[in-house]
């Protein structure tokens, strides 16, 4: 019986560990998919600013020289925001992870305490009985 209970423990402790790590994975994906829309938005944005610097280049040189020096700013702002993102997933990814072994880690030697207690509970079992 106890063995049951605990084999009911350890089944509980695992997919309680599987639906925390799909929950973890599932906001990774999340993440990586708005960080993927911000870049495609801001590229477009980017690009639309081009377009209309190259529309107007005949009769404002000076004005698309600070448009391009504009738009440059923020294709290094978006290489930054990229770089921020991917770092943060990493980050996301990485503490997941760690996470997980620890939780495996914490799930052995919760098994390795349990089994232990049943040996012990035996032991005494048997000297009461008179074994």
């Amino acid at each position: 019986m106890a063995d049951e209970d605990l084999t009911k423990q350890i089944l509980a402790l695992r997919e309680a560990l599987e639906r925390a790590r799909a929950d973890a994975e599932a906001a990774v994906a999340r993440a990586s998919a708005r960080a993927a829309d911000e870049i495609t938005q801001l590229k477009a944005t980017a690009v639309e600013l081009r377009a209309a610097l190259e529309r107007e280049h005949a009769a404002r040189d000076g004005a698309v020289e600070a448009a391009l020096r504009q738009t440059g700013e923020e294709n290094r702002q978006l290489r930054q925001a990229a770089a921020a993102l991917r770092a943060a997933m990493e980050e996301a990814s990485a503490k997941h992870a760690e996470r997980a072994q620890d939780a495996e880690r914490a799930f052995r030697d919760e098994r390795a305490q349990l089994h232990a207690t049943v040996q012990q509970l035996r032991v005494e079992l048997e000297k009461q009985v008179g074994h």
